[in-house]
């Protein structure tokens, strides 16, 4: 049976990479399923708008493993910068994000309780 595509295969088809890393770094994002990662950032965003840092903390994870995830969600129509910002733990602004009505039905395709 063939798989049906869902919100998260534009997101495992180079949004893990950047335009200026080597092709082998490409093909190594490639291999990756990062698709819990995107979901764990929905899932917090689901319970509000939060800046990455809030994000890392609602969902357990580093801020390294969230930052990088947010603009492929953007570009995906998943989440979307709001026009708030508030202070990090380092006292540096953050862009507050909000999930889309889209990233909102992709949460509940993927089993949100």
């Amino acid at each position: 049976m063939t798989k049906q595509p869902d919100l998260f295969d534009a997101l495992r088809t180079g949004g893990a990479s950047r335009r200026s890393d080597p092709s082998t770094s490409k093909a190594a994002a490639l291999e990756l399923d990062a698709s819990g990662l995107y979901l764990a950032c929905l899932l917090a965003l689901d319970q509000g708008p939060k800046t990455s840092e809030e994000i890392a903390a609602s969902s357990g994870l580093n801020l390294q493993s969230i930052t990088p995830r947010l603009v492929p969600l953007e570009e995906a129509g998943l989440a979307e910068r709001t026009t708030m910002r508030r202070p990090g733990a380092s006292g540096r602004t953050r862009i507050v994000w909000a999930i889309t009505d889209k990233g909102r039905q992709a949460t509940t395709t993927k089993g949100n309780p």
